[in-house]
């Protein structure tokens, strides 16, 4: 079943405002204006109750048919971005084509004489897509993977609006629009800033990562620092060790051999007190170049006890015993 001879509103969300070419009211810009050879994202505007719900499918043949409608009309504008105003054109498209499954166009707005309107798309228009308007259009019942559609069998543009992309039939499309010469400029500013930020970024990186291998070549070498400390230490406890074993096994033979001088001491003290208190009077040895004692000269019996103990009234060693056996061996001769 056909239906002629009908206003269609196609909306599409790509638009595109160029940043060449720019002259004093006249704002390029460059859009998709719909998808072909597939269906809309939702149903448009101004459907016939037959084909009312169902999405519209424009094949890529008759809209390549229909390219030369879409040249010199007028591109219309609500400030509120929701939807259609005929009467208020502010732009014109210059161009039509086809890229892949897009239907492109391009062309410019009055932006000095709407200076809000531009104002308003170059401000949102990542969040602005197109849409088409057609008159004489032709639908027939088609199905797409299972899915009813309104194939288009012929149609003749009429202009396109620019909305918001939520709003457009097909969701694949947008705009961008040309920037105004302050704005571009605070952008290119705001930019060298940013480059220079991340420079000094990169630098302050760059100077850490070169700290951090200098701090790990310092770990290095403390590490091996304490290494080399940690075998001298080895080294040294084991020196240690070996001194406290010989050191051990000798004081195993001491006990003994202290209690035979404190007894030989112990006997030799006595005997040397008693002959002071029978004589009462200083010991004298004869000097003889024979006796062991001669490079003495006069003992008394202090000096003995002297010669035999120390400070603290220990025996001194056995010297000391040889040297009381002696000097008593002298008294009797």
């Amino acid at each position: 079943m056909a239906s002629n001879l009908l206003p269609i509103n196609l909306a599409c969300g790509m638009l595109e405002v160029r940043k060449d070419n720019y002259a004093p009211n006249h704002m390029p810009f460059d859009g998709t204006l719909l998808l072909v050879d597939q269906p809309s994202s939702g149903p448009p505007h101004g459907l016939p109750l037959e084909f009312e719900g169902m999405p519209i499918l424009l094949p890529s043949g008759v809209a390549e048919g229909a390219l030369d409608s879409l040249r010199n009309m007028g591109v219309n504008f609500k400030t509120t971005m929701d939807g259609h105003d005929k009467l208020h054109k502010i732009g014109v498209i210059e161009y039509a084509w086809l890229d892949g499954n897009e239907l492109r166009v391009s062309g410019f707005i009055y932006d000095k004489d709407f200076p809000e309107e531009a104002a308003l798309i170059k401000t949102h228009q990542a969040e602005l897509g197109m849409s088409m308007e057609s008159t004489q259009t032709v639908l027939t019942e088609g199905n797409y993977e299972g899915i009813p559609v309104a194939v288009v069998a012929s149609l003749v543009f009429t202009g396109a609006t620019i909305l918001r992309k939520m709003l457009a039939a097909y969701n694949g499309t947008s705009l961008a629009a040309n920037l105004s010469k302050e704005l571009k400029a605070k952008m290119e500013e705001q930019l060298i800033e940013l480059l220079a930020a991340m420079k000094a970024m990169q630098e302050g990186l760059t100077a850490l990562s070169t700290s951090t291998a200098t701090l790990s070549a310092n770990v290095v070498g403390l590490d091996a620092k304490f290494t080399t400390l940690e075998e001298k230490v080895v080294a040294v406890d084991a020196k240690v060790e070996d001194k406290v074993t010989t050191l051990s096994a000798a004081l195993e033979t001491v006990p003994k051999e202290g209690i035979k001088l404190e007894e030989i001491s112990a006997s030799i003290t006595t005997i040397v007190k008693a002959e002071l208190e029978a004589a009462n009077k200083p010991l004298v040895a004869p000097v003889r170049k024979t006796t062991p004692l001669a490079r003495y000269g006069d003992v008394t019996g202090k000096d003995l006890e002297a010669a035999i103990h120390n400070s603290e009234g220990q025996p001194v060693d056995k010297i000391a015993a040889l040297i009381m056996a002696e000097m008593l061996q002298a008294r009797s001769e």
